[in-house]
């Protein structure tokens, strides 16, 4: 069995069914991209992997433990970490202070002096060392998506669960969180993500699961499902030979269109975006469906891929 297996994973909201039986699974070590239109479900998929949102169907295993019913805090405990896409840190603590929260409570029975040392690990693996007497208030965009994925990887998970890192990142900020998510996955970590920038599916992904409508419609390599005819006419939106990811992260952070084009909004409009991404582990409403399920998807069928929309 896989490191994580999902069998015919359901979620229901009333009459909606927002993810309709899928199946999928992920290896030790291995790279996993999510991709799909808006609202086809994928950020769904994740919120029933982290236990944010309680199953309608199916099962989900770790490391051959039925975790489908298991509390968030016990799926951390045992090895299941999440960065949302809307960081939310502590904000008057420090870097190393946020991080340490995940050190302490992320591993059941962990000493004072064991998430110290992990919280300087950490610090070190996500190049956040030189800023961990900063309050978190104080960071860039990009310095604040580092340290939610700190965060999460000082809870010491076998899995860590990405949703769109590379949001509202300038296209050189896209390649740094590139190199970093392969440094995680070369320090032992399997990652599953969630992606809309196919540069960037292409060039982390082992092997990508596409989602529509809340079903699977293809699995495989990046180059296997980017030419299947289902994808094509459902997401890329393209009949053509071409790469629907032309350019590598690395093109895309040195071609001055693509940077101007991508340009970080600025903070007001970014404080006053809508998160349609995550969920708020306070009020989950299990009786409605959330954004990113096909009750939200606009008339339109085609999410452009390389476009930095919240799905």
């Amino acid at each position: 069995m896989s490191l994580l297996q999902v069998e015919n994973l359901t979620k229901r909201f009333g009459g909606l069914v927002a993810v309709n039986e899928i199946s999928f699974g992920a290896e030790a070590g291995e790279i996993l991209a999510i991709i799909g239109p808006n609202g086809a479900g994928k950020t769904t998929i994740l919120n029933m992997l982290s236990g944010l949102l309680p199953v309608s169907g199916g099962h989900i295993y770790l490391a051959g433990r039925d975790i489908t019913r298991d509390l968030p805090a016990a799926r951390c405990h045992l090895g299941l970490g999440r960065a949302f896409q809307v960081v939310q840190p502590f904000p008057e603590m420090t870097v190393a202070e946020n991080v340490s929260v995940g050190a302490l409570f992320g591993t059941a029975q962990t000493s004072q002096q064991q998430a110290e040392a992990l919280t300087e690990e950490v610090l070190e693996l996500t190049q956040l060392a030189h800023l961990r007497d900063t309050p978190a208030e104080s960071l860039t965009l990009m310095q604040e998506k580092r340290l939610e994925i700190a965060r999460a990887l000082a809870t010491r998970p076998k899995i860590l669960l990405l949703d769109e890192v590379m949001a509202g990142l300038r296209p050189a900020e896209s390649r740094q969180a590139v190199t970093l998510i392969e440094t995680i996955r070369r320090s032992g970590v399997t990652v599953i993500f969630i992606e809309h920038v196919m540069p960037v599916v292409r060039d982390l992904a082992d092997r990508v699961v596409v989602v529509d409508y809340g079903t699977k419609i293809a699995e495989g390599s990046y180059y296997d499902v980017t030419r299947n005819p289902q994808v094509i006419e459902a997401y890329l939106g393209s009949s053509d030979d071409e790469d629907p990811a032309e350019d590598s992260v690395e093109d895309l952070a040195e071609n001055p269109d693509d940077a101007a084009r991508d340009a970080e909004p600025d903070a007001d409009a970014r404080t006053n975006s809508t998160d349609t991404n995550s969920v708020d582990t306070n009020s989950v409403d299990t009786n409605s469906a959330d954004n990113d399920d096909s009750s939200s998807r606009e008339p339109s069928r085609h999410t452009s891929p390389g476009q930095e929309d919240v799905r």
